[in-house]
């Protein structure tokens, strides 16, 4: 072989290196690229069982309050009703007292 023959192998040998080299930067940039995927895709399932949880807990809370809403209610609707017997009872007291007095000044004359 010759010297110019021996050149364009050393150039070929040489290329083949480089792309070899080349080609294990693009084979670990892909697993790179896939772990950092995967760390994404991880991160987003996450989220979104933390979001998913955070509804339930919100879901959860509503619930309970609906259950107070209604407690306040029934007890409110137990206040006004014992009002109005007090308000029945005070009136029928008054009338008692208005007879009483009637009666009290009958006596008197």
């Amino acid at each position: 072989l010759d010297a110019d023959h021996t050149e364009s192998i050393q150039k070929i040998l040489s290329a083949v290196e480089e792309l070899k080299e080349e080609r294990g930067h693009l084979q670990q940039e892909r697993r790179d690229f896939d772990r950092s995927r995967e760390a994404q895709r991880k991160h987003i399932m996450d989220m979104e069982n933390k979001i998913e949880a955070k509804k339930k807990e919100l879901e959860a809370l509503a619930a309970e309050i609906s259950k107070k809403e209604e407690s306040v209610r029934s007890a409110g609707e137990k206040v006004h009703k014992k009002m109005m017997e007090v308000q029945q009872e005070a009136a029928i007291l008054g009338t008692e007292k208005e007879k009483l007095r009637d009666e009290m000044y009958r006596v008197k004359e």
